[in-house]
């Protein structure tokens, strides 16, 4: 199925600029197959079952018709748009006319390339005009940090305007012949041909400089920030150099307002953070030795060989502990008594626990569930699986302790 997911803004957009140019244009849900009584149903038929857009040239009571139905979905329901131009043998166009026709279609044409919210281009464009370019170019995968919970704190209308507001930044900051894209959400491709590795650097560097300091009247508590995955697209395809900066995007945002290369590993930062603390604790050697190498390049690492050491490093750090992983089962004071004096020192609200066992019994999970834990793993252990869990509770700590202090910012301000 051809990538046709747009909202239903966009599509009575497009249907609106089709009706400029053809007498004869209808929209169906597929649904209404059954009440439909047209004469093009065919080519309609073909849409809906093949998924993409079909167009025919098709005969109606001794006239030629030509028949373009585009498939779309639009919040999971499917529709065609189709578009009905008679072919008269009759008509015929001067070359002004015909030259007045081909330049008001352009125009229209340019217009299915824009994204209606924010002027940049679409992701048809990407796909219709970027993906096959071979002309070398610096390619930037970004999006906006903590996106969702400005939309969640402060509703929709504001992440529209945060969106307008960036994209107007980042298209001051770009050479005439570079490309801005929004692929998706709050996420943007940046194609850039024939440009340097230290020129793209610099701009890249003056985009996230002037949204981190960027403001929105009425709001000027909150600060915003991008993180940038880069490359440089020089052979194979701009689809597998979109899927490096993807990835390099990936590890950016663990660090937030920041940008990564496939060379360096972090080349600009517009703050200073430092790795996440987890806080390992097992009683078997072993198993702490397992975790230590899945995570040891990306965090820093505390090891309690029971229950008491891990009191002892909470008392000592705090909330300077990104993450426990807390074994259930040892000696003395065990991964529940662990958790309940947590809860009763009120730590479960800024540390995270991930439990780890070999038990796999459901009362043993519910268990720590109830008392508070906010995941569990179950040794041996796949360090796909450990990492990701790890990755995304600390991620989405870090979501809601930047939500609270949003929310404490903007109280403060009213």
């Amino acid at each position: 199925m051809q990538n046709s997911k747009i909202t239903m803004k966009e599509l009575l957009y497009k249907m609106v600029c089709y009706q400029e140019l053809y007498p004869n244009v209808h929209l169906f849900e597929k649904t209404d197959l059954n009440q439909m009584n047209f004469n093009f149903l065919s080519s309609t038929i073909e849409a809906f079952r093949l998924k993409k857009d079909c167009t025919k040239l098709e005969y109606c009571k001794d006239k030629l018709y030509h028949v373009i139905s585009k498939y779309y979905v639009v919040d999971q329901k499917e529709y065609v748009m189709e578009i009905i131009c008679c072919l008269d043998e009759q008509l015929e166009l001067s070359r002004q006319e015909n030259s007045n026709l081909i330049l008001k279609y352009l125009g229209k044409h340019d217009d299915f390339y824009l994204d209606v919210l924010t002027g940049a281009y679409n992701r048809r464009f990407y796909e219709e005009k970027i993906k096959h370019q071979t002309t070398p170019a610096g390619i930037v995968m970004l999006d906006v940090d903590d996106f969702k919970i400005y939309n969640d704190t402060f509703g929709h209308d504001f992440g529209d305007r945060v969106l307008k507001m960036i994209v107007e930044h980042i298209k001051n900051s770009l050479r005439n012949q570079d490309k801005l894209i929004r692929y998706g959400g709050d996420e943007f491709i940046i194609y850039l041909p024939n440009i340097e590795k230290e020129d793209l650097y610099l701009i890249m560097q003056n985009i996230l400089k002037n949204i981190h300091h960027a403001t929105i009247k009425g709001y000027e508590s909150v600060q915003f920030s991008m993180s940038a995955g880069i490359t440089m697209y020089q052979t194979g395809t701009i689809e597998e150099a979109v899927s490096l900066a993807d990835h390099l995007l990936y590890h950016a945002k663990r660090k937030k307002n920041c940008i990564f290369t496939e060379l360096d590993h972090q080349y600009y930062s517009d703050r200073n953070d430092t790795k996440q603390t987890i806080l390992i604790v097992d009683d078997s050697e072993l198993n702490r030795a397992i975790l230590y190498e899945i995570l040891k390049d990306d965090f820093y690492l505390l090891e309690a060989t029971n229950g008491q050491e891990c009191i002892d490093y909470i008392k000592q750090y705090g909330s300077g502990i990104s993450l426990i992983l807390l074994d259930i089962i040892m000696p003395e004071i065990d991964g529940f008594d662990v958790l309940q004096w947590m809860e009763q020192e009120k730590w479960l609200d800024d540390i995270p626990v991930i439990l780890i066992s070999s038990e796999d019994s459901a009362n043993i999970i519910n268990k720590g569930f109830v008392m508070g834990a906010s995941d569990y793993i179950k040794r041996p252990f796949d360090y796909r699986i450990v990492y990701r869990r790890v990755y995304n509770i600390i991620k989405l700590y870090a979501k809601q302790k930047r939500l609270m202090d949003l929310l404490k910012k903007q109280v403060e301000k009213n």
